[in-house]
């Protein structure tokens, strides 16, 4: 073949091929075209989610890393961030301000489980060792910075839960970090000789199923919104709350 009808062919091959991406990336484009606004809002909420979840993954203090009076000041905190168990007024707040019924079925029925299974109960029975320790008078009274910066936290979140929207991400957001920290609330526990482990136990499993739950609900409730500027009107997210309290809780 001579130079000329080479160039020629890969000039062509070069011309075919170009055609071929171009088509293929139109494809795409008309399919994201054809996705509904909720769809793109509800995969900017997956990618927010899964972004939130590495980090927390990626934040998790080792274990063999800490004394054991840092691992009972983690348990303290934990219990500052739960006290009172504020899940049960965030959940029913959130509630009130949904207007799809998966997303007020999701809320109705975690309520019903908190408060018949009475979770916070189960936590303060899983870390009474820790409560009755000498040391946890001293732990605690050097925590208070922390503390407080928990409760105001806690009070953001009760400001944010009033949105519907908002409440769903960040009930899925709780759950989601649930899932990284419960396997480390376990290493902790064998470590300081906690032996009841009911409440870990239920929530390992429970709260994977919950996260995949509200992430349903807050798509559902996307579909019966209509404002498409939501991501753009979030001067502060609300997964941002969320990763905040773990951090103050875990120290991080």
């Amino acid at each position: 073949m001579s130079a000329l009808a080479l160039k020629k062919r890969r000039m062509v091959s070069t011309a075919f091929l170009f055609r071929r991406v171009r088509s293929q990336s139109e494809g795409v484009f008309m399919f994201l075209d054809s996705m509904s606004v909720e769809d793109k809002r509800f995969s900017h909420f997956r990618d927010e989610l899964a972004g939130f979840k590495s980090r927390l993954e990626a934040k998790r203090p080792a274990i063999e890393s800490l004394s054991r009076n840092q691992c009972m000041e983690i348990m303290l905190a934990f219990r500052d961030g739960v006290a009172s168990n504020p899940f049960v007024p965030w959940i029913a707040a959130t509630w009130s301000n949904c207007q799809s019924a998966p997303a007020r079925d999701a809320c109705k029925k975690n309520v019903v489980v908190e408060l018949t299974e009475d979770h916070f109960q189960m936590f303060l029975d899983y870390i009474e060792p820790v409560t009755n320790h000498p040391d946890t008078a001293e732990i605690y009274a050097r925590m208070l910075g922390k503390r407080r910066t928990i409760e105001k936290i806690r009070h953001e979140i009760d400001a944010k839960v009033k949105d519907g929207l908002s409440g769903l991400q960040i009930i899925a957001g709780v759950e989601t970090g649930s899932t990284v920290f419960m396997l480390w609330l376990r290493e902790a526990g064998h470590r300081l000789g906690l032996v009841d482990q009911g409440y870990i136990d239920l929530h390992t499993v429970a709260d994977v199923e919950h996260a995949e739950e509200f992430s349903i609900a807050f798509q559902e409730e996307l579909r019966v919104q209509e404002d498409s500027s939501y991501w753009e009107n979030q001067v502060v997210r609300p997964l941002s709350l969320v990763e905040r309290l773990i951090d103050q809780t875990f120290g991080l």
